[in-house]
């Protein structure tokens, strides 16, 4: 009988982990930064249309306080929504995106510590960021599967739950 060991039973589960890992982390992170490309695009005419009153249509808005600092942006940058709040420092504290019809929001800490809620290809997923921008935690829903996994500060996996 060709049983497996327990050396070589860890190191496919290992193996597996880094997949799921990376395919998680690489998905999260991609959502992370849609919103900051979203601020840093381009701005749009606005345009009132005659034939609806009351409707303004834009590719922007940016919603400033007393003092002339943003604290809303509502864009369409190549082609994908984005909505981004900031704090009195200016800051991006939430941003809201969809892209490529998935959607996606980040919450940003003012330690620099974030969390990303996103859906993906491979089901909905969220992870955490410490202050360094190292990812801390993933969890998600992997083609039907619940999977959690702890990461040490210098990234690596310190459990691991499928």
């Amino acid at each position: 009988m060709n049983e497996v060991t327990l050396e070589e039973r860890m190191e496919r589960l290992e193996r597996q982990n880094r997949w799921l890992r990376l395919g998680m982390v690489a998905a999260l992170a991609l959502m992370a930064a849609v919103p900051l490309v979203l601020v840093v695009t381009g701005c749009a005419e606005t345009q009132v249309d005659p034939e609806t009153q009351g409707v303004v249509r834009a590719r922007e808005f940016v919603l400033v306080d007393e003092v002339g600092a943003t604290r809303a942006r509502l864009c369409v940058a190549e082609g994908e929504p984005g909505l981004a709040l900031y704090d009195n420092a200016g800051a991006m504290q939430i941003g809201l995106v969809v892209t490529k019809g998935r959607p996606g929001l980040t919450l940003n800490g003012k330690t620099g510590a974030s969390l990303t809620l996103a859906i993906v290809p491979e089901g909905p997923g969220m992870a955490v960021f410490d202050e360094a921008r190292e990812t801390r935690l993933t969890a998600g829903l992997i083609k039907g599967r619940s999977s959690i996994v702890l990461f040490d500060a210098r990234g690596r996996a310190t459990y691991v739950a499928h």
